[in-house]
């Protein structure tokens, strides 16, 4: 019984503490920048984020996972024109790891994959953009495109992508959209190639 007590005094402080400081680094300030001319409108910017898990069961060891790691790169070439790249993992667990030169079976989802792989174009700024590549702007609704940088200490509802993994590589698609934002009224619209799993 002790035990337990302890575990949950240990959760609880735990859970606060990454609640407090777990979406806020004072010094981070949306990644590093770095500018290409003097005034700065010419820039590559880098953003990176883990999100690290520990699960305590009753019934079962504690079990340690890398939720998500992920590398965010952004060339803004021009005023209008900017290139994106993104790429990490999801759900590295012990079971999926393995020493030098060995590859465990079964290795599931702890895989190093690119996410985003774009560029755009501001035909009109804000109005509409065109862009294409491996791109995430597609979905049945607004939730199925949730950034997981706004989420670190939480985890976003299965059920926001109701057909992720049918036809796409982690809710991405290889394609070629338009977005832009009228008034009140933000749109997307794309034309991609399905793949079939």
């Amino acid at each position: 019984m002790r035990t337990l007590i302890k575990m949950l005094l240990i959760s609880l402080f735990l859970c606060l503490g990454s609640v407090a400081m777990g979406q806020y680094a004072p010094d981070y300030t949306g990644g590093l920048k770095l500018k290409l001319n003097d005034d700065g409108s010419k820039y590559v910017r880098f953003i990176t984020w883990h999100q690290m898990w520990a699960t305590f069961k009753s019934n079962a060891p504690t079990e340690f996972r890398l939720r998500r790691s992920r590398f965010l790169a952004f060339a803004q070439i021009n005023k209008r024109f900017i290139i994106v790249t993104h790429f990490g993992m999801n759900n590295l667990t012990k079971g999926q790891m393995g020493t030098a030169g060995t590859v465990p079976s079964g290795s599931g989802n702890g895989q190093f994959f690119m996410h985003d792989a774009w560029g755009e174009f501001a035909l009109v700024p804000k109005l509409l953009h065109v862009g294409g590549g491996l791109h995430y702007w597609n979905g049945t609704s607004r939730l199925t495109n949730q950034s997981t940088l706004n989420f670190l200490t939480l985890d976003a509802p299965g059920h926001n992508w109701s057909n992720l993994g049918t036809s796409d590589q982690f809710a991405r698609h290889l394609g070629f959209y338009a977005k832009g934002k009228i008034g009140k009224l933000a749109y997307r619209i794309a034309v991609n190639a399905a793949i079939a799993n």
